[in-house]
């Protein structure tokens, strides 16, 4: 009995562990490792909140630094300064556009990316395109912001306009046919909002991640239950 009692400990450890895992990964990405996939074709009319697979259709448009031409685009803007010889740097800027449209299998869903929930995450677009601009490089600065070249103008946060020495803009890119992860919820006045997007290697590590935390829930579930029935039967039979 000795040895089933060892057993019983050992899965209802190995059980509770695996499970404390699953459970771990499922809090850290929180909504997107705990969203149910939405049922084929509801994500232009989902019931509730859900993560739908799509991939993004619609008319290209030229990125606003690099002039590529994409789907989407965001961009993310530091500022710099030197103070007390150190370096410092600080988001000024976060931006994204481009129009779009979601296709799940469900009929279109049409999404202006700069039209997003404030705070919606758009993440996992394409490679960056980095660019580093100092004063001397700026087209103005205004007080309506500072002026790059391009149409691009920026609106740093207080306290950042008279203080950054230099810009790095970063630029990243939603090209077509690109595998998206959408958090779908119901809009108010009926279809379809989009609360998040990632895309690309984003995308796929999410549902990667996904499967890895169903996996140790369930295989920590069930060993946790064998051991725990070895340890009945092993206190029982004693």
């Amino acid at each position: 009995m000795s040895a089933l009692l060892w057993l019983g400990g050992s899965l209802g450890l190995a059980g509770a562990s695996s499970l404390a895992l699953g459970l771990l990964g499922l809090a850290r990405d929180r909504p997107w490792m705990s969203l149910p996939w939405a049922s084929t074709g509801v994500g232009a009319r989902p019931p509730a909140a859900a993560l739908v697979q799509a991939v993004a259709r619609g008319p290209a448009v030229d990125a606003p630094l690099t002039r590529r031409p994409c789907l989407g685009w965001e961009l993310t803007v530091w500022a710099s300064w030197t103070q007390g010889g150190e370096t410092h740097e600080a988001l000024a800027e976060r931006r994204v556009g481009g129009r779009i449209t979601l296709d799940d299998g469900s009929g279109p869903l049409p999404l202006a990316l700069d039209r997003l929930p404030e705070g919606a995450p758009v993440s996992g677009l394409g490679a960056v395109q980095e660019r580093s601009r100092g004063l001397g490089e700026l087209g103005a600065i205004t007080a309506r912001g500072v002026e790059f070249g391009e149409g691009l103008r920026l609106h740093p946060g207080k306290g950042l306009l008279g203080k950054a020495e230099r810009y790095r803009v970063e630029e990243r890119l939603l090209l077509a046919d690109d595998l998206l992860l959408v958090h779908v919820a119901p809009a108010a006045k009926g279809g379809g909002q989009v609360l998040g997007l990632r895309a690309g290697p984003r995308a796929q590590a999410t549902t990667a991640g996904r499967r890895q935390v169903l996996v140790a829930q369930v295989a920590g579930g069930a060993a946790l239950l064998m051991g725990l029935l070895a340890l009945v039967v092993g206190v029982v039979g004693a």
